[in-house]
């Protein structure tokens, strides 16, 4: 049983003494370490307390991994303009060259971003997610005359959603 939010960690201690069901008490600034703490958890018998954290290395961490996305999901959104005005130019091999690009750099950034929420939720990730997915369908149709499925991308649904508006609009 874990027991997570700011009351934990204002009552931490005291919990996990009162309390012998509990196995973990986790403060706010670690909601993105659950998977691992449940692994700790399984391999160790003893109880966890979680609430307390360095605030400049949480932060200086946080701080990097927001500078490597937010340059990333710019990347991304520079490919796909490529992309869309190689297609818009007859350039088939040129626009899908661009695609791979952005498609390396999305896996990248799922990557930097995976285990930070905050970040892989943060509207600059949603929104190359979402020129990724413009630049992909608006070259598939052309090319191919179909529309890729969701299941293809490896993105929010909302970004694929908007993705598909934006397309219409090439």
């Amino acid at each position: 049983v874990l027991v997570v939010g700011c009351v934990a960690q204002a009552e931490g201690d005291l919990l996990l003494k009162k309390e012998k069901y509990i196995d973990a008490v986790i403060g706010p600034q670690s909601y993105q370490n659950i998977p691992q703490i449940l692994q700790k958890i399984k391999k160790r018998k003893n109880k966890l307390n979680l609430t307390n954290f360095d605030v400049i290395e949480k932060f200086d961490k946080l701080n990097d991994i927001r500078e490597q996305s937010l340059t990333t999901s710019r990347e991304i959104v520079r490919e796909c303009s490529k992309s869309i005005r190689s297609i818009h130019r007859n350039d088939e091999v040129s626009a899908k060259e661009h695609i791979e690009n952005a498609r390396k750099k999305l896996e990248n950034l799922k990557s930097i971003s995976s285990d930070v929420s905050e970040i892989s939720y943060a509207g600059y990730v949603l929104d190359a997610e979402r020129e990724f997915v413009e630049a992909v369908m608006f070259y598939t149709f052309e090319v191919s005359g179909y529309i890729e499925p969701f299941n293809k991308f490896n993105v929010h649904p909302s970004s694929y959603i908007q993705g598909i508006g934006d397309t219409i609009g090439e």
